[in-house]
């Protein structure tokens, strides 16, 4: 008896063993048949980079869309090539990016699709998804097309193109399986199902593939068939084409799914969990203090290290100035945030006598300097920091009309434009920056005088706007403000 009671508790573990392991054989087979079952498309997302590369004319369009985009009351706007959704359908390609800098971005996520045929042709769409508070309302997404000189000029007109001369309309949204895949962060740019060294290297990542259920809409145009009898002899798609390319049926329908901006919701989430850490909220609460003191005449700041083990270290400056704040040496590697202040008056030593002169409540021209100069060091600094990335960095400005922050939107034109401007514009500025020095004074400052609300408004527009100094582009520099509620920052929004 004793036997059998020891034997017991045994006989049951393996039983339980047994059925743990049924189980799990159970769970990774209807994995692997979600896994296996034929997706709907395939989403293939690059970088501009590898796409110049490998589809230069293609990539021509994308860039020159993104230099002379513009909203309808002539305000600009770009795209944001550093990542680009491509879907293969049977006549023509998807080349899809999200749209930075419109000025309906708060309300809806926009993006930029450009549709090139297997003929050449080229026709371009907006989409803009209505933003809800937890996602997107893609039942009153609308697709705009884009037609006259604000983008390319349509060609091909008057043969049977999807939405070509009507307007593009929701026919619908559904649920689809899709597999969307990346190619590796290596030189080679590896595709799912290559060989590829990343797996055992740390300054590179694998290419991954993920299958999963999503929305699609689908869309025809107003005036036509159906996409799933449409014959494309109305202007509308026809349906069925797939992405088979022996298939004979007309175009297919367009389909879209959105492309996020991922950059966006990271800075956010950066600058909420910067402004939260105890040395960077203490420092701002005292720089508040400063800024509204009548008598306190001095710039001040520190810059902020992150460690290895996410810990903050802050740096004060080593000269403190009514002019400003510097360090020596400017950056050191593993700092991820300048801040600074602006008081409301420094003395002015230029005339024959000091005087108190007021402040602009809006970053400089040298911090916007600076601030490409901290991108270049960041990303010319070899530095092994878990979750250190060279597009985290932030300046802050904490000033009377509130906190505000530059981040990076565009790493490729932050280089162009730090290249165009030369990289020591105080002590040998180039044509190009005295240029863009003449244009920040005549369109912000002077425009502005002591007018805070239009300095601020003006500064904004002038940092999306393209300039001729930096071959008509933009800084690449996106900006931010702290939103405060009962004296502590609850969250940033993109201006």
């Amino acid at each position: 008896m004793k036997y059998i009671m020891k034997v017991f508790p045994f006989i049951i573990f393996i039983a339980l063993i047994a059925v743990i392991a049924c189980q799990h054989d159970d769970a990774v087979r209807i994995d692997e048949q979600i896994k296996s079952q034929d997706a709907s498309f395939i989403i293939k997302m690059e970088s501009g980079e590898h796409l110049r590369a490998t589809y230069p004319s293609v990539y021509q369009k994308l860039n020159q869309s993104s230099h002379i985009a513009k909203n309808n009351d002539g305000a600009p706007y770009s795209l944001d090539l550093n990542k680009i959704q491509i879907i293969e359908r049977n006549t023509y390609t998807q080349y899809t990016t999200p749209v930075i800098g419109h000025v309906e971005q708060n309300n809806y996520l926009i993006n930029y699709m450009l549709l090139e045929f297997d003929n050449g042709d080229s026709y371009q769409f907006l989409i803009k998804y209505p933003r809800l508070a937890n996602g997107l309302d893609y039942t009153n997404s609308v697709m705009e097309a884009v037609n006259g000189n604000t983008l390319l000029q349509k060609s091909g007109i008057g043969q049977p193109r999807p939405c070509l001369d009507g307007t593009p309309e929701l026919v619908g949204t559904e649920q689809q399986y899709i597999c969307e895949t990346t190619r590796c962060t290596g030189p080679e740019r590896h595709q799912w199902g290559e060989q590829c060294p990343c797996a055992n290297l740390n300054y590179c990542t694998m290419p991954t593939n993920t299958c999963d259920w999503q929305t699609v809409s689908i869309w025809s145009c107003t005036g036509g068939s159906a996409p799933s009898g449409g014959d494309g002899s109305d202007g509308t798609a026809g349906g069925g084409g797939g992405d088979n390319p022996d298939d004979t049926n007309p175009d297919d329908p367009i389909e879209t799914v959105p492309v996020f901006d991922l950059r966006d919701a990271n800075i956010k989430s950066k600058l909420l969990e910067y402004s939260n850490t105890t040395k960077i909220k203490n420092k701002l609460s005292e720089l508040g203090q400063k800024i509204f003191d009548p008598n306190y005449h001095l710039e001040d700041g520190a810059m902020y290290k992150r460690e290895a083990d996410g810990q903050y270290t802050d740096r004060p400056p080593d000269v403190l100035i009514e002019a400003g704040t510097e360090f020596i040496p400017e950056f050191k590697i593993g700092e991820v945030v300048s801040l600074h202040m602006h008081q409301q008056k420094a003395w002015d030593y230029s005339g024959d006598a000091p005087v108190l002169k007021e402040i602009s409540p809006i970053f400089s021209k040298i911090d916007i300097h600076k601030f490409l100069k901290f991108r270049k060091f960041r990303k010319d600094t070899d530095e092994n920091i878990p979750d250190n990335n060279d597009d985290d960095i932030v300046a802050m400005l904490a000033s009377e009309t509130g906190i505000y922050a530059l981040a990076v939107g565009d790493d490729e034109k932050m280089d162009e434009a730090f290249t165009a401007l030369g990289d020591d514009p105080e002590y040998n500025p180039t044509q190009n920056w005295d240029d863009f020095t003449d244009s920040f004074s005549d369109r912000v400052l002077d425009k502005c005088g002591n007018d805070n609300e239009c300095l601020v408004r003006e500064f904004i527009e002038f940092l999306k706007d393209k300039h001729k100094e930096l071959g008509n582009q933009t800084l690449g520099i996106r900006i931010y403000q702290a939103v405060i509620i009962d004296g502590q920052i609850t969250r940033w929004k993109r201006l």
